[in-house]
Formats: structure tokens, sequence, C-alpha cells
């Protein structure tokens, strides 16, 4: 046997493995792991791999077209955190399934993430090997960095290199199923977001939208979130618009997420909060502007040449953001949110306007354009 067939077959035997991967469970997080575990599959053809749920795998469309073939189904979302409650049910599982890798792709780390690790305490003895981000390292970094990087680098400090993922494979799913829509001059707002502190308010959202219907030609459609308060935001922020400009303002919602990613796909620009609807246009490689208040958008912004930030340096410098995580100690509620007020439609539509004069690329557009 050859050098180079002997570092295969010890490649093909670091993969042999049956895992179990913890993930977040947003749509966000899920819309870029269905294409890495795609190339898992291409790497490392012996690992089977068991999934925390998420909506994205909910998808018979996605899962169909992906074609995963060594995805072995999803386990419960509460168990990402590792509740003494669950151990039990953690541990069955992982005997009956022969489990014997886990890897945990969240960022929380040992002082946040405490269920994890004293659960990895409790499975010393056991032949279960686990995987985690170096948080001591991230913790005292100096350049902000993607948590999608961040969870290629732990791969590929074990000998996974999955960085060629296709990052665009919605783009060519909506291209293959030909969902696409016809559209022209048109300008996408995406008003919802999970948590209330990612969210821009209703008179910012309609300030914005009038300035975009008055000095520019393009059209305007609302997209709203599936929680009833996303529904009433973006009626809202619709009914408004559509006061003054009649026939040049729509609302789309109640989308599944096949038909929303068509729809988004036929864009000129997307503006939207924190949320899915920035990784789902980065898979669809669609220009976007990201409203970030509460959260870190270098670590959680699209991954795509064609995103590009109004970040609040107001909520980076707050005493409760925790800058290793990249969110806030509020981030489920419990805070008006003044991080909002730094982002205003006028920011907002100046970052629109240079995007729609010609593509730049900044890590961090609002300190530039104060200062």
């Amino acid at each position: 046997m050859g050098a180079k067939d002997k570092s295969r077959t010890e490649i093909m035997y670091l993969h042999t493995r049956r895992a179990l991967i913890i993930n977040f469970n947003g749509i966000g997080n899920g819309i870029w792991i269905l294409p890495m575990l795609k190339c898992l599959d291409y790497v490392a053809p012996n690992c089977s791999y068991f999934h925390i749920h998420n909506p994205v795998f909910d998808s018979r469309e996605f899962m169909d077209w992906m074609g995963l073939e060594n995805f072995l189904g999803t386990v419960p979302t509460a168990w990402r955190r590792f509740e003494p409650r669950d151990w039990e049910s953690i541990k069955e599982f992982l005997t009956r399934n022969s489990i014997d890798l886990l890897i945990n792709l969240r960022n929380e780390g040992p002082f946040r993430d405490v269920g994890y690790f004293k659960f990895k305490t409790e499975m010393s003895q056991s032949n279960v090997e686990f995987w985690e981000l170096d948080h001591s390292t991230i913790a005292r970094r100096y350049r902000r960095q993607h948590l999608l990087l961040d969870q290629l680098n732990l791969l590929k400090s074990h000998g996974v290199d999955l960085m060629s993922f296709d990052r665009r494979w919605l783009k060519h799913y909506v291209a293959d199923r030909s969902h696409s829509q016809t559209a022209v001059g048109r300008i996408g707002l995406f008003t919802g977001a999970s948590q209330e502190v990612k969210t821009w308010p209703a008179e910012q959202w309609i300030t914005l939208g009038r300035m975009l219907l008055k000095q520019t030609d393009f059209n305007l459609t609302v997209y709203s979130g599936q929680v009833e308060r996303e529904l009433i935001l973006a009626q809202t922020v619709a009914e408004q618009l559509r006061n003054d400009f009649p026939t040049r303002c729509s609302l789309v919602q109640h989308q599944s997420l096949e038909s929303l990613s068509a729809h988004l796909s036929s864009t000129d620009l997307i503006v939207s909060n924190d949320t899915s609807c920035i990784h789902i246009a980065a898979a669809l490689d669609v220009p976007t502007v990201g409203l970030y208040f509460s959260t870190d958008s270098a670590i959680w912004g699209g991954m795509n040449e064609k995103f590009v930030a109004v970040q609040s340096q107001t909520g980076l410098d707050c005493p409760s953001f925790k800058l290793d995580a990249g969110n806030c100690n509020f981030y489920y509620g419990g805070c008006p949110g003044p991080c909002k007020d730094e982002v205003t439609p006028e920011l907002v539509y100046l970052t629109i306007e240079r995007h729609l004069n010609g593509w730049i690329r900044v890590a961090d557009l609002s300190a530039k354009m104060i200062a």
C-alpha cells in the first residue's frame, strides 16, 4: 500500500463514526447546516449522524432536494441545553444508537452551557468522544468571527474539512424547481424576528418605506414572520405604506419556507432584522441589509459577499452584551432595547442607496457612517 492509499485509509477509519450533532435550533442555523451535512456525506461517507431538531428538516422539499445520505434523524430540541432531567434519555439514546461522537456546535461556552459540560464530565468513562468549540480561544480573541467559521474550524481541527460546502444552495434549489417569481424593481422588508429585542419598531419600518417609495422607483414587499406579533407588525407597516402608495406596496405572509425562498429570490434587495431571512437571503445570493441591535453581525450576519450590516455600536458596548457569544443577556426579554435607537431609517436608507449604486464590502458600515 502506497503512502497516499495509507493516508486515505486512516482518514476513512477516522470518519467511521456515528455522531450526534448539537446545534442552535433557529431556522437560519438550519439553512446553513443542511449544505454542511451534504458536504459531510461526501467528505466522510462512513460517518452517519443525528442532528438536533430544526424546522428546516421538516421541509420535505428541501430534504429531498439535498439528498442527505447519512442523516439518521433528529433528537428533541430541548436536548441542546443538556438539562439534568434529560440526561438519562440522552444516555439511553446514545447507547441504543451506538453513538460514539457528540459534536456541539453551540458557542455558549462552559460558563453558560453548563449542562453540556457537566454531562461531558458525567460521560468521561464512556466511549463517547466530545467535540466542542475552543471557548477559551474565542473569548480572548480580538477579531470577531462568524459562528459558521468557528464551526467549520472546529470540524477541520479534527480532520473534517467542510470549507467547500455550497453556501448558495437555495439559489440552485429555486432554479431547479422553477419556483422563482417574476418581478422588476422590488425591495423586500422582512419585519419579523423571533425576539422583541431583535425587532425594529413599526414606525421605523414605515419611515424607511416612505423614504424608499418617495425617492426611488422601487416597489416594496413587506414580509411577515409566523407568530401573531410578527403578523400584526407586518400588517401595520404594509397598511400605512399602502395608504400613501396604494399600488406600490404589497404584503406577503403565511409562507412556507419553500415559497418564501422562491419569493425572496426575485427581490433586488432585502432589508431584514437579524432573523432567518438573513441566512435565507445569503443562500439565495440576494443582496441584503441586516439590522443588528442586540446581536453582533460579525458573528450572526449573512455569510455572503452581498451582505452588509447596520450595526448598533450601543448594543455591542452594552454591559449586558456577551462579546464572545455575540448576543445580549436580555435576548429573551427584560430590556426595552435602547440599542435600537442608533439604527435610524436615514442610516438604513443610506446603506441601501450605496448598495444600489455599486456593491461595497464593509465590516461595520454604521460605524464608518457615524464617524
